[in-house]
């Protein structure tokens, strides 16, 4: 403890700052030095776990005393989460005004109340923000029981903001004007008619868009600058907007007009260089419908896209004619990265035609996504040949990674070929799972160790697959 006291108060406040708050302030019972130490912290956490029991106001009357005295210049970030009764909407407003009077960079309110809220009318989160003059990160949740019909967020310095939208709540609209944003999360789940009016964005760099219905335009206009876009909404958002910037493109697959959008965007985006497609946490896969392949082959894919994934490949109809689009004329040029999940019975088709139209690949990674079943009714059929071996084999595969080798003979089939044509393969790593069908290790290693490789300076390297 002598050595620990020894130590300079910056020094100790920064050791401080990597424990909870709770356990910080718990330190002022040491001694007389360390007793206001812990208000030098730039970052606040208040949450319930300091309630002892329902009903107990020691957090309330804790942060009543003790923040007014906070004598940080700065308060990094402030959390404050509770569900207790005791905590009206006027207290948080005064902490908030304390908060933002030390200049808060990161807020974050989560409060909890069945007969209160804490902005009492439309106007009140907008005249908050209006005094946070360098707010840099806000998360806004509004619950189904809001009575505030318009959300105005207007916040010149802001550069990330996440707002939840709930789809019971009966709201008339919102309006968002961040020009600094770089950042923006929205889960607009509302099925309501409202207005949505979102402007000057000039900064965005990468979007999550969660949209129930349909993109509203101007959502769509403040995210045409971004490099990096998560999506999932219906049908398609209208003409006339380029994504000249998009590099990073991740679409959710989960409707039936999901197809629709996807042919949008590869038209719009001509410069996107990875493209995953896949179904968002909490969302039901939909049965859905058919691709209407573009009229021309996307500029993206002749001339950028260097990376495909689709880790929840299920081979249904409407999985396939996406997949079967890229087979109409269309060529990854660019795609050097492949990672393909192998769970469904139409994989194995999916992958020989992915290498066929992708001539540049470099690293193929098979593999079977955690939790999707592998069972020999669902499981991948026979691999059916290539008429002639991809290119991409003969010129530039150099790495294969197989996550969740299974050694079944289609298995075998697809792993065979590979290293008998791929000419200038370096590695070829399997990670062998051998308890989900019953294939001893030592057959596995030997079926490939013994079979032929082209490529004369492959290693080829096992390891147990560890569940």
């Amino acid at each position: 403890m002598d050595k620990i006291n020894g130590l300079p108060d910056d020094l100790l406040v920064k050791i401080l700052s990597y424990v909870p708050t709770d356990i910080a302030v718990s330190t002022s019972i040491l001694s007389k030095r360390w007793e206001f130490l812990w208000i030098w912290l730039p970052n606040l956490d208040y949450t319930s776990r300091w309630c002892r029991k329902p009903g107990d106001v020691g957090l309330r009357d804790f942060i009543h005393k003790n923040l007014p005295l906070h004598r940080a210049p700065v308060i990094e970030s402030l959390r404050f989460h509770s569900n207790s009764p005791d905590i009206k909407p006027e207290d948080i407003r005064r902490w908030i005004e304390i908060a933002v009077s030390r200049h808060v960079h990161d807020l974050d309110i989560d409060h909890f109340s069945e007969n209160e809220n804490i902005f009492l009318k439309g106007k009140s989160l907008q005249e908050l923000l209006s005094i946070c003059p360098v707010l840099e990160d806000l998360s806004v949740y509004c619950d189904d029981y809001e009575n505030t019909k318009e959300l105005t967020i207007v916040v010149s310095s802001l550069l990330s903001l996440s707002l939840y939208i709930p789809d019971e709540w009966l709201l008339d609209g919102y309006w968002i004007d961040t020009p600094s944003l770089e950042y923006l999360k929205l889960e607009d789940w509302n099925s309501c008619d409202h207005l949505s009016l979102i402007k000057n964005m000039p900064k965005l760099r990468e979007a999550y868009v969660d949209v129930k219905c349909f993109l509203p335009k101007s959502v769509i206009e403040s995210i045409t600058s971004v490099k990096h876009l998560t999506i999932c909404s219906k049908d398609g958002y209208g003409d006339g907007f380029v994504f000249n910037q998009l590099e990073h493109l991740t679409l959710c697959v989960c409707r039936g007009d999901s197809p629709s959008l996807l042919g949008q965007l590869l038209k719009d985006s001509p410069n996107l260089r990875i493209l995953e497609i896949s179904v968002m946490e909490d969302h039901v896969d939909d049965v859905g419908i058919s691709l209407n392949q573009p009229s021309s082959v996307p500029e993206c894919l002749l001339s950028s896209l260097q990376i495909f994934k689709w880790p929840q490949y299920l081979g249904r109809p409407e999985d396939r004619d996406i997949a079967d689009g890229f087979d109409d004329g269309y060529v990854f040029n660019q795609l050097k990265h492949l990672n393909l999940c192998v769970c469904k019975e139409e994989s194995s088709n999916l992958l020989g035609q992915l290498l066929k139209d992708s001539p540049n690949l470099r690293i193929l990674d098979i593999s079977v996504v955690k939790d999707h079943g592998t069972d020999e009714r669902n499981g991948m059929v026979s691999w059916n040949q290539p008429n002639f071996v991809p290119e991409c084999l003969l010129s530039s595969l150099q790495t294969l990674l197989w996550s969740r080798y299974f050694g079944r003979q289609q298995d075998r089939d697809i792993a065979v070929y590979i290293l008998k044509n791929a000419c200038h393969l370096k590695t070829a790593t399997i990670l062998a799972d051998t308890d989900e069908h019953d294939v001893p290790n030592l057959q596995m290693i030997k079926e490939l160790a013994l079979s032929l490789r082209t490529s004369v300076i492959c290693q080829l390297v096992f390891v147990e697959y560890l569940n």
